[in-house]
This record gives structure tokens, C-alpha cells and sequence, in this order.
């Protein structure tokens, strides 16, 4: 996949996108699906079409995953998005245990159990562009 480029009206897209997330889900809604989601309403390129609807438990997920080469969803958007210690608002947080979408310059939406969370910026390890 080359160089994604955001839309002209990333913002909207990305607003209108997190307005419809529901409540988390693995195989629907989990951070890897979320991210991927945000990705995708900002850039329109989507880096999960292959893994939707293709597992309802973490443990298939992180098999599918596996068997394309990569350890977990945090390694397969690392080779797919270059890493920055400048992230911008729509830029991707590895956190440590999941993966968000950078709000702004203090916080990260994650996927939650009633839908989109919020979290402080300090809880990522590292950022990926978009």
C-alpha cells in the first residue's frame, strides 16, 4: 500500500465516522476495526478489508494476523504507517495495550464499551502518521 493522503475534509469524515461507532466489539468494533475505521473515513483507503467480518474472538484475530506475518494489530498498522513524535489530530496512538485515534494535543479516542472514549494523550507509547 502507498503513501495514504487525508481528504481535503478529513475533519467531517472523521466526526461524522465517530458518531457512529458503537459500543466495542472484537470482530466489529475492537480498537484494531476502530483505528482502521478512522483511517479510513480521513484517508478513504480501508487497511482492515481484508479482516472484516473474518473473526468474532481475539484469539482468531491475532491468527489471521499471525499467518500474514504480522505479532498483533499495533505491528500491522507500524508497516503500514510511519511512526512520528509529532502527532497531529487523526494520527494513530499505540497505547499499550490497544490501539486510538489522536483528538488533539492532550487526548486519544479509544473504542469503549458504550462507544467512543476518551483517554489522555500520555497513555500512548508511540504514534503513527495518517
Amino acid at each position: 500500500m502507498g503513501k495514504l493522503t487525508r481528504r481535503a475534509d478529513w475533519p467531517v469524515r472523521l466526526s461524522t465516522y465517530l458518531r457512529g461507532v458503537g459500543p466495542y466489539e472484537i470482530g466489529v468494533t475492537d480498537c484494531a476495526l476502530f483505528v482502521a475505521g478512522a483511517i479510513e473515513a480521513i484517508t478513504g483507503a480501508d487497511l482492515a478489508a481484508r479482516y472484516r467480518g473474518r473473526y468474532r474472538r481475539k484469539l482468531d484475530g491475532l491468527r489471521i494476523l499471525r499467518a500474514d506475518g504480522f505479532a498483533d494489530p499495533r505491528s500491522y498498522f507500524a508497516a503500514h504507517l510511519p511512526a512520528t513524535d509529532r502527532p497531529q489530530a487523526g494520527d494513530v496512538a499505540i497505547l499499550k495495550n490497544s490501539l486510538a485515534i489522536v483528538q488533539g494535543s492532550r487526548a486519544v479516542y479509544v473504542a469503549g464499551s458504550s462507544g467512543v472514549g476518551v483517554v489522555p494523550i500520555g497513555e500512548a507509547v508511540a504514534f503513527l502518521r495518517v
